[in-house]
């Protein structure tokens, strides 16, 4: 899933045409479009879930847990 929305987050950073609007967001309403500050964010922390996984505390580990 995290690799998915890695997917698609460059996707609309590049295709989407947010790069050519810079890096900052469009807080106050004087760009033309809003840039990649956000797009960022999103795939940092998708990174950091497809290198480190969900962690111990997941959902999906507790499930696991449960079948075996």
């Amino acid at each position: 899933m995290a690799f998915s929305i890695f997917t698609s987050m460059t996707g609309a950073v590049i295709l989407g045409g947010h790069i050519h609007n810079g890096f900052f967001m469009n807080w106050y309403g004087t760009q033309h479009g809003e840039g990649i500050e956000y797009f960022i964010l999103v795939l940092g922390l998708a990174l950091v879930l497809i290198i480190g996984g969900s962690g111990k505390f997941s959902i999906d580990n507790c499930i696991s847990k449960k079948l075996k």
